[in-house]
């Protein structure tokens, strides 16, 4: 239907790939009638443009954008030359105070449409970067491409696995430019292969840096991690490493084993190549140490503004409540609980709450356990426990609900089923729910809200240039 003829659209909205929602205009330029959607590339809400239909399914219909008949106020010109190509920054032709407002928007939305309910006065207005272009990402993942002659480190095309490069990335660490250089004459003077994903042969698949928060020193530098993920072990990857050690700021390099084609990043095995066995750093504070497959946010300057706010809430309830314990569920290293705690300390004139985090990840909860250490905890004052949350939840059944607050930050893919029943039945006075994914928020909350009411949801703009967001939702007891 339609496919290969010009059409007039109107962009209503963007998906979550940064993508167009247009309807079909007719000569008077009305909506047509009883006409699918279709998704191109290269509009902004408000504009309209002529595309050319390149695929037609029963519900939508896909395009690609002929001419641009008009700019929409809130267009800027995208600072990075393969902006429109790469699938990093899917929204940089919006202006940052548009792309927080359409955000938020979203959000509202998806919280309206799947968790039908209305939070209108509950949704704080979102919390934006103070310099959204400040090489914010503290991780970042380099596909490996080219060719054994001419390797390359870059980026994919949206929704493809073809590499792109540029000279510099405005969102990957400062270190990432030249690392990217560096690897690539590192593997021609090592004999490191290019992975061939097709063919699955080859050796360097995936280059990952981490990077530590910059530190009051100018002249110091930056604290870094690599890790490199290998179909094969090779000895040449220690003379690699021994070579990318004598970079400045460069403190560990790990070699990762991933054996199974496709395109998973991270396999189970990891080998130290040199130097320091975890990336070890201060964050307002608090003090974290992380393996090499850790989580952490994305985001050091927004992940201060999140927590700040965290620990501003439950201490606050703990004031009121003397809390006896914070069970924090999904807790990864611990960072959230461990900062918390840190807060809390700095009053004297209260008792603390007891501390037990569970994670599924087992070295997680080792990075966790010498986190308390670093920061000063005996052991009596918190609990890290290796298990998955769904097996766990006798934890919640048996706390004192009154005297308990449950601190959740799951995966994108939201709460398990039973997690959030067992949440909803026995769950305890205040629950702080984090998440990354509006979508599954809502569907959470849909059933959360039963028996708890919404006191906040408060947007934090963790990953500007992008379509993604994260949320923290404070909820009480009915």
């Amino acid at each position: 239907m339609d496919k290969g003829n010009s059409i007039k659209v109107y962009c209503r909205d963007l998906n979550l790939y940064g993508q167009a929602v247009c309807v079909e205009l007719d000569a008077n330029n009305e909506p047509e009638d009883g006409k699918s959607i279709i998704f191109v590339n290269g509009l902004l809400p408000g504009e309209s443009g002529l595309v050319t239909v390149i695929d037609a399914r029963k519900n939508y219909r896909v395009a690609t954008l002929i001419r641009r008949n008009n700019d929409s106020p809130d267009r800027v010109k995208m600072p990075c030359p393969i902006a429109g190509d790469c699938g990093g920054c899917q929204i940089q032709a919006l202006s940052y105070p548009a792309g927080l407002g359409w955000k938020e928007n979203n959000l509202r939305q998806t919280l309206r449409r799947i968790g039908e309910v209305e939070l209108e006065d509950k949704i704080r207005p979102i919390i934006g970067a103070d310099q959204p272009f400040t090489h914010y990402r503290n991780k970042v993942v380099y596909p490996v491409g080219g060719s054994n002659s001419e390797p390359q480190l870059g980026f994919y095309r949206a929704r493809s696995h073809d590499l792109l490069t540029t000279p510099v990335c405005l969102i990957e660490p400062h270190a990432g430019s030249r690392l990217r250089i560096l690897m690539a004459e590192l593997m021609k003077k090592h004999g490191i292969f290019v992975y061939d994903e097709e063919i699955h042969e080859g050796d360097l698949h995936f280059v990952t840096l981490r990077v530590a928060p910059e530190t009051a020193l100018e002249d110091e530098p930056i604290e870094q991690m690599v890790i490199l993920t290998s179909r094969t072990e090779k000895d040449p990857y220690f003379a690699l490493a021994e070579d990318l050690l004598q970079e400045p700021g460069l403190v560990s390099v790990y070699l990762n084993i991933q054996t199974k084609p496709g395109n998973v990043i991270l396999g189970d095995k990891f080998i130290l190549l040199g130097g320091e066995e975890k990336l070890s750093f201060t964050l307002d504070g608090s003090k974290f140490s992380l393996s090499p497959g850790a989580f952490f946010q994305i985001n050091y300057e927004q992940t201060i503004k999140l927590y700040r706010l965290i620990a501003k809430l439950i201490k606050a309830i703990h004031l009121e409540n003397n809390l006896s314990a914070i069970i924090d569920l999904y807790c990864g290293v611990g960072s959230i609980g461990l900062y918390v705690l840190n807060e809390l300390r700095k009053d004297e004139t209260s008792s603390l709450p007891h501390l037990l985090g569970i994670e599924i990840v087992e070295q997680a909860v080792t990075d966790a356990k010498g986190n308390a250490e670093l920061n000063g905890w005996d052991e009596t004052d918190y609990d890290f426990i290796h298990a998955d949350a769904a097996d766990s939840l006798e934890y919640i059944r048996e706390a004192d609900s009154e005297k308990t607050l449950v601190i959740v930050d799951p995966p994108r893919k939201g709460l398990d089923r039973e997690v959030v029943s067992t949440l909803a039945e026995h769950g305890p006075s205040h629950l702080l729910y984090v998440s990354c994914n509006p979508a599954t928020l809502a569907r959470d909350l849909k059933q959360l809200t039963k028996k708890y009411k919404v006191d906040l949801v408060q947007p934090v703009d963790m990953f500007p240039w992008t379509t993604h967001i994260e949320m923290l939702t404070l909820l009480s007891r009915k």
